[in-house]
């Protein structure tokens, strides 16, 4: 059992991760795009800062207010990206307030197709797992867009984690 506490904290690391990815874009790439059908960077970062929240609420208030999300996080430059990742790491602590490991055990949820699962198994799915995977692809991107001075551990450690602050 991946406990709330775990999670929370898991979530924080990586907020600060891609806090610190996103003070790494290279000058003049935030319109970086592998290929024709892929995000931009800048697009990618946005969608970062809206990646929790949207299937965190969807599990636990079955709210998808995925369009008003995704306008609002069209307003955001580079330079608000700290802020938001902020905002939407303290959004996710609020949710998850009320609830202990019990209730995260026992209460269930419908994902898209309907079919009911766990709660803490929709957060683990539906929250933590993707957004592992989509700092890899900022990492990714400003690799591949001239960042050639960051190493693995920028993808894995955030500077201030490495120094042995707490998530």
């Amino acid at each position: 059992m991946y406990t709330k506490q775990q999670l929370l904290s898991s979530i924080r690391s990586e907020t600060a991760i891609l806090q610190h990815l996103a003070t790494q874009v290279p000058a003049g790439q935030l319109d970086y795009r592998p290929t024709a059908g892929q995000r931009s960077t800048l697009e990618l970062l946005r969608y970062l800062t809206i990646a929790i929240t949207a299937p965190a609420r969807f599990a636990i208030e079955r709210r998808w207010d995925w369009e008003q999300l995704v306008a609002e996080s069209q307003r955001l430059g580079l330079a608000d990206m700290g802020a938001a990742l902020d905002r939407q790491f303290r959004g996710f602590v609020r949710l998850l307030k009320p609830y202990d490991e019990r209730k995260l055990l026992k209460l269930t949820t419908k994902d898209w197709g309907g079919k009911t699962v766990r709660l803490n198994e929709a957060l683990i799915q539906w929250v933590f797992k993707p957004i592992v995977a989509y700092r890899m692809q900022l990492f990714l991107y400003l690799k591949a867009s001239g960042a050639t001075h960051l190493k693995s551990s920028d993808c894995w450690d955030a500077p201030a984690q490495k120094k042995g602050a707490q998530a």
